[in-house]
């Protein structure tokens, strides 16, 4: 459902169905391919029109590497001060949801984020805090955290060495080479690896680490379609122009998923090159870029205007008559800021027909001088 007004979307399924009969459909990949660079003037030719005909944009975020920038540890990352103030005024405009997506704790996150009013979703979705305090809990299979728990102690007591680190993440463990010198790195992967599969658990290979992969089948696709879900309701896919940002490779089940109703951008930093396996629309270079692309949003969304259904005209009245029902629509003025609303459906106001007293009975006369 979520890919039904992409024609592509639907292109691409339709010869992955028809190739699965002479191939193994699941060996099926999407194709490499360049990745044109935004520029600023672009902004307004691809996500100007988005912008301008939603009626709620929902923006979800990665943190490490997109809006903040890679560090040598992630105790050192910082979100730049600039992009936390524009993040803090798009979170006061009612039509804009905005959600930060991680493979850190949840806690960690909302300290190295700091904005108020925004949803917060930490271990890759396993955990979300709304702004309303809701909260969602993943459930985990029975023996999962003792599995964890053996899984990290063999990768401290073999692979810590050389630069080497383990990060407990809760409901996650990593694995962290960034540090590591290069002549070095193959044969520890290779060994932190074969520790992942002998204790049963996929991984990727994401920023400089090794990280398991969230269990049942839980990832950034399916936990973004469940935060859009419970911040717009079960149609969100009807009414919410979702963009999404991120650069790396657990980002990129979200962008999968989300192909065909979101927007999506592929993050560039010295963890990616411009050239990439991705489903990504386009790229954006740097956290730079992308706090470029918040202040486009917030202009955007703040100088967007309500158009009047139509003009009130006061020659209209029928002056024949002994009563006269007079309809004011509201006149808006084009140059003013678009007022905030939950919905764009009452566009103008009419002012009820009402029984008039004696001495509230309109004179025909006065107003047939009036117009004239």
């Amino acid at each position: 459902r979520e890919k039904a007004m992409d024609v592509d979307a639907w292109v691409q399924g339709f010869l992955q169905t028809m190739g699965a009969i002479y191939v193994d459909r699941h060996e099926y990949k999407h194709t490499e391919q360049y990745i044109e660079k935004m520029e600023v003037r672009d902004f307004d030719q691809n996500l100007g029109p988005l912008v301008d005909k939603c009626t709620k944009l929902g923006v979800i975020l990665d943190f490490d590497g997109t809006i903040s920038f890679l560090a040598q540890k992630p105790a050192l990352a910082i979100i730049p001060p600039e992009t936390k103030r524009v993040l803090e005024r798009l979170s006061n405009i009612s039509d804009c949801k905005i959600t930060v997506i991680s493979g850190r704790s949840i806690g960690d996150l909302q300290r190295k984020v700091g904005v108020e009013g925004i949803t917060y979703a930490g271990n890759h979705g396993l955990e979300i805090l709304h702004p309303d305090g809701t909260r969602f809990n993943h459930p985990m299979p029975p023996g999962y955290k003792e599995r964890l728990a053996k899984l990290e102690v063999e990768l401290r007591e073999t692979c810590t060495y050389d630069g080497a680190w383990v990060e407990p993440k809760g409901l996650l463990v990593a694995w962290h080479y960034r540090e590591v010198p290069k002549e070095k790195r193959d044969s520890l992967l290779e060994l932190a690896s074969s520790i992942y599969k002998k204790h049963n658990y996929e991984f990727f290979n994401v920023s400089k680490r090794l990280e398991n992969v969230p269990p049942v089948g839980w990832d950034r696709g399916r936990s973004s379609i469940h935060i859009l879900r419970s911040l717009f309701g079960v149609d969100w896919e009807e009414i919410v122009q979702v963009i999404y940002a991120g650069d790396s490779a657990a980002d990129e089940s979200a962008m999968e998923v989300l192909k065909g109703v979101a927007y999506t951008y592929k993050v560039i930093n010295e963890d990616t090159t411009a050239i990439t396996k991705t489903w990504a629309n386009s790229r954006l270079q740097g956290p730079d870029a992308v706090l470029t692309m918040l202040r486009f949003l917030e202009r955007k969304l703040s100088g967007r205007k309500i158009k009047t259904a139509r003009q009130s005209s006061i020659s209209s009245l029928d002056v024949s008559k002994e009563l006269v029902e007079v309809v004011i629509d509201d006149v808006i003025d084009e140059d003013a800021p678009r007022p905030r609303s939950s919905s764009f459906t009452g566009l103008s106001r009419k002012l009820r027909p009402r029984a008039y007293s004696q001495k509230q009975i309109i004179n025909p006369r006065k107003i047939n001088e009036a117009v004239n």
